[in-house]
């Protein structure tokens, strides 16, 4: 039985992820709706038995009571999705009281919505959404909020795992490989090899061109394509070794641009969420970031070797 700890804060905008929740949670599973309330100044929330001041006893009563109509107004919005639903109720910094929630009830996953591109979806992922997908032990599933409501059952047919030919990269697949056969859905393996990694260059009064001669420029090229193709091909072998149905490609361009331009409606895109050196570079520092904000597809963030193997139950 799969678990998704889905948080919620009152908004509609919170509540997209609940359909995408339910998608992965699958029939037999659980999706729980978490409610964080806010914490005192002081840093958290009173207790009753640690203060005589009645205003704040009724304060605290007033938080959950609203807390508590919230969740059972979400279940029951999301009833006609036909899943388990379990509340919780939490107080404290929401994205440490997600991660811990998602501990404590054993998650597999964690869904949660962000708000949208521009600068509002930038400030929105780098605060919340950001530290929980950076502490999380579990995959995150970011999804772009629209400003409607969306409280419909989502399709997803195809997930898209890109790869740099980094082993923490290549995390994502066992998440990739566990979705894939439970939705009976097939999985795109993709490795973009960037021009302006791949070959020298240098800017000039035309533009950047290469500082390397011509023959140079190919052989850098092949070789940055060959081993883009054994990346994938290795990648293909591993899934299709599982019985997933898999495919591949190398794209050529910005990894952002080419993964962003290949992915359709229903896709779903998997990829490692951070790591050290150079994948932590591209990967959560522009990449993963630019996808959660502007791709046309929801992104489920895997975590890094260090914060544990564990794939989706």
């Amino acid at each position: 039985m799969t678990v998704v700890l889905t948080p919620i804060d009152g908004s509609e905008r919170a509540l997209a992820a609940v359909p995408w929740a339910a998608r992965l949670a699958g029939a037999r599973g659980t999706v729980v709706l978490l409610r964080v309330l806010p914490a005192q100044p002081g840093g958290r929330a009173p207790r009753a038995a640690e203060s005589d001041d009645e205003g704040v006893r009724r304060a605290q009563a007033a938080w959950a009571a609203s807390a508590q109509a919230e969740l059972d107004e979400a279940a029951q919005a999301h009833n006609e999705l036909g899943i388990t639903v379990e509340r919780s109720v939490a107080t404290g910094a929401p994205d440490e009281e997600i991660v811990a929630a998602a501990g404590r009830r054993g998650a597999d996953l964690i869904a949660m919505a962000s708000h949208g591109r521009g600068a509002i979806g930038r400030a929105i992922f780098g605060s919340v959404a950001d530290r929980v997908a950076r502490t999380a032990t579990v995959p995150v599933l970011i999804v772009r909020a629209p400003d409607e409501k969306a409280r419909d059952a989502v399709a997803i047919t195809r997930l898209v795992v890109p790869l740099d030919g980094s082993e923490i990269a290549e995390r994502a697949l066992p998440v990739a490989s566990d979705l894939a056969r439970r939705l009976a859905i097939p999985v795109l393996v993709v490795r973009a090899i960037d021009p302006v990694t791949t070959v020298p260059v240098a800017g000039g009064v035309f533009g950047a061109a290469p500082t390397v001669s011509a023959e140079i420029t190919d052989r850098l090229w092949q070789e940055a394509e060959a081993e883009a193709q054994a990346t994938v091909a290795d990648a293909l072998s591993r899934l299709r070794a599982k019985g997933i149905a898999a495919s591949g490609a190398v794209l050529n361009g910005s990894p952002f641009f080419a993964i962003s331009e290949i992915s359709r409606q229903g896709d779903l895109i998997v990829l490692t969420s951070h790591g050290r050196g150079g994948v932590r570079r591209w990967l959560l520092g522009s990449v993963a970031e630019k996808l959660v904000r502007e791709a046309p597809v929801p992104v489920l963030l895997v975590p890094a070797a260090e914060r544990g193997d564990r794939v989706l139950g």
